[in-house]
């Protein structure tokens, strides 16, 4: 069974911290903070998460 890859979205409140405290606990995680997708649209953001196999955590507050 392989892993779930995780994209944190700029929305999310530190991240990339969050992305980091979940690779230190052997989680496959990234924040567009690290890899330069800050300012990218929804849409873009998703097509790079189906491309790269990611699962990007829905996350709204206030929408």
């Amino acid at each position: 069974m392989s892993k779930i890859r995780l994209l944190i979205d700029e929305d999310v409140s530190m991240g990339s911290r969050l992305a980091v405290a979940l690779r230190r606990r052997g989680y496959d995680a990234v924040a567009v903070q690290e890899i330069g997708r800050v300012g990218l649209s929804d849409e873009e953001q998703l097509y790079y998460a189906v491309q790269e196999r990611l699962k990007e955590p829905v996350h709204r507050p206030g929408k």
